[in-house]
């Protein structure tokens, strides 16, 4: 075979490295041809380098946002059911507690209160003031609930005095348990605990209590308690009556004897503590007790109440809310 020279055309032999008419060299062309190939070929290998390293990276980027989506589900999944957890013990807990009204007579019977006396040494009064604790006892198979704001307390065959409870958080006294709140009363004056007092809860008489001193303890007296197995209760129960009935006699017996020169006496008193109101025109009460409760009109701001014992100079003043 033959081979034509590029340059002059001369046609030379298959293997000639020279052309023999004008010397071109053959063996110059193949290189040519052979980088040509090669640069040819370069490219294509540079973008399927880019590509491995492009699809690397894309790979690595769609295992690392699988990973973050499976740790938010994660989360999500976790305080979704933490919070349904909250939601079902809450609402197990407010459903199944009762409310201490809504018990049966026979039930209330089986839930014991004890108030019980403790001087506040603390207090900045002239005279011992107390506080009284109270302690529940659920005999029942029921959780109940106890509102603490719905307590108040009365001095008996006085009207005119009235503490509320300092409490206002609801409790929960679980089966067969036994709870105590301290302070239920604070700062009651001390002519106020000796005698017949009556604690209410929500406008019902909770008990009769009868603070001799501040050792003892008044416990349950509820209406529908009569029909009681307890003996002793019942019998404690009828002395603590006798005894408020030979104090309401006696305090009667003393109001028929003083009569106008015991009311005299107190206004006398009172002149001396100069109260805000005009004597004259507050309400006088007989304390059975022995003494006089005055009460500023309902509406005057601020509105109080003084109390004056036959057996005392003091007088005990006690700020009330302008319509009770």
């Amino acid at each position: 075979m033959s081979k034509y020279c590029p340059k002059c055309g001369t046609k030379n032999d298959e293997n000639a490295t020279f052309c023999r008419k004008c010397g071109y060299n053959f063996g110059l062309r193949k290189k040519k041809e052979e980088m040509k190939k090669d640069d040819t070929n370069l490219p294509h290998s540079r973008m399927t380098r880019r590509q491995a390293n492009n699809n690397g990276k894309k790979r690595i980027g769609i295992l690392i946002c699988l990973l973050v989506l499976i740790v938010f589900m994660g989360v999500l999944l976790y305080n979704q059911s933490t919070s349904n957890k909250k939601v079902s013990s809450g609402s197990s807990s407010s459903t199944t507690a009762t409310n201490y009204n809504k018990l049966s007579n026979k039930e209330k019977q089986n839930v014991q209160f004890e108030f019980n006396l403790q001087e506040n040494k603390d207090a900045d009064a002239p005279d011992p003031v107390y506080n009284i604790n109270m302690k529940i006892k659920n005999n029942t198979d029921k959780k109940i609930s106890f509102n603490e704001g719905k307590l108040t307390y009365n001095l008996e065959g006085c009207e005119g005095y009235k503490a509320n409870s300092k409490k206002s958080e609801t409790i929960v006294i679980e089966p067969k348990e036994t709870k105590t709140v301290k302070n239920i009363f604070k700062n009651i004056d001390e002519q106020v605990t000796v005698g017949g007092a009556v604690i209410n809860y929500d406008g019902k008489q909770l008990l009769q209590a009868n603070f001799s001193n501040s050792s003892q303890s008044a416990g349950t007296n509820d209406e529908d308690q009569s029909n009681s197995d307890d003996t002793t209760d019942s019998t404690d129960n009828n002395d603590d009556t006798t005894d408020q009935q030979d104090n309401s006699n006696e305090s009667k017996s003393n109001s028929s004897e003083t009569g106008d020169s015991s009311k005299a006496a107190a206004i006398q008193k009172l002149e001396y503590a100069r109260p805000n109101y005009p004597i004259d025109e507050m309400e006088a009460i007989r304390i059975p007790a022995g003494g006089w409760l005055f009460k500023e009109p309902a509406g005057h701001m601020p509105r109080r109440e003084y109390f004056v014992y036959d057996d005392s100079l003091e007088v005990h003043t006690l700020d009330i809310m302008p319509n009770d």
